[in-house]
């Protein structure tokens, strides 16, 4: 059951990324940045680390970074090999390293909320006690 678990936190973790990736590479989604501005559409790389993060057991970072890793060749790929708007080749590398990245900030969100939850509840039960 436990294993599932893990196994499906990383697997959700590698299709997501991938989708989010197709899905803001698309021409008919975002238009393509040109010079120095900045890209708010990898913010949109944190659901996938905050859905893996939700599915695996006390939110292990771990896991969805390893869903990330994996999804990592398989975009740089697609990137190279499809007809996608392309960038140089390490302007797209550095592109999908901070993707990993806003995956990873998705994935800590997750027991950073949990953390902040559980605390409110003890000040409130704290509260109800002797206030």
């Amino acid at each position: 059951m436990i294993h599932r678990r893990l196994c499906s936190g990383v697997a959700c973790c590698f299709i997501l990324f991938i989708a989010v990736f197709l899905l803001l590479k698309s021409p008919f989604v975002s238009e393509p940045v040109q010079g120095n501005e900045a890209e708010p559409g990898l913010l949109w790389f944190m659901l996938p680390g905050m859905i893996a993060g939700l599915l695996t057991r006390r939110g292990q970072v771990t896991r969805s970074l390893a869903g990330a890793f994996m999804a990592l060749p398989v975009c740089f790929l697609v990137a190279q090999l499809h007809l996608l708007p392309a960038r140089p080749l390490f302007q797209e590398l550095a592109w999908l390293c901070s993707a990993v990245f806003w995956c990873s900030v998705g994935a800590l969100l997750v027991p950073f909320i949990r953390a902040m939850r559980r605390h409110v509840r003890r000040c409130r039960r704290h509260r109800t006690r002797f206030g």
